[in-house]
């Protein structure tokens, strides 16, 4: 994101919304950064003007739910129902897929202010603290 925002300056906000208790959720290295990137392309970089990408985070049960979502213009009329996917969709599901078989799953939506936003879900799974060391004194 650093990279980004020197790229767009004053075009881009980034916001990250992560629901309590999941900063120590376990995703995969580097799962968002396609999305990310196809936000900014597709979404941000096609807009006059300030762009917003968001990050979020909440948990349903098992499952845990990643959302990439950008304010640009969207999906295309025509493409709503078959939306043309590229090599950073496609790897992105080919992992899921590897790494999660059936319990995963990456939806696009259209939110209702406009934009686009992905949809990730993957099962719900917590980093274990290190232990706790012992200060002498």
């Amino acid at each position: 994101m650093e990279i980004s925002r020197e790229r767009f300056k004053d075009r881009l906000v980034f916001e990250t919304h992560i629901a309590d208790g999941l900063r120590n959720a376990l995703v995969p290295f580097f799962i968002l950064q396609p999305l990310v990137e196809n936000a900014l392309q597709h979404g941000i970089a096609r807009r006059a003007g300030v762009g917003l990408v968001r990050i979020s985070a909440e948990r349903q049960d098992a499952e845990l739910h990643l959302y990439v979502t950008d304010d640009g213009p969207g999906l295309a009329q025509e493409e709503r129902a078959f939306p043309r996917e590229g090599i950073g969709l496609k790897n992105t599901r080919q992992r899921l897929r590897q790494l999660y078989g059936d319990g995963q799953s990456l939806e696009l939506e259209t939110p209702v202010e406009g934009g686009l936003r992905v949809k990730l879900t993957v099962p719900y799974r917590m980093a274990h603290a290190p232990e706790a060391q012992g200060v002498s004194s």
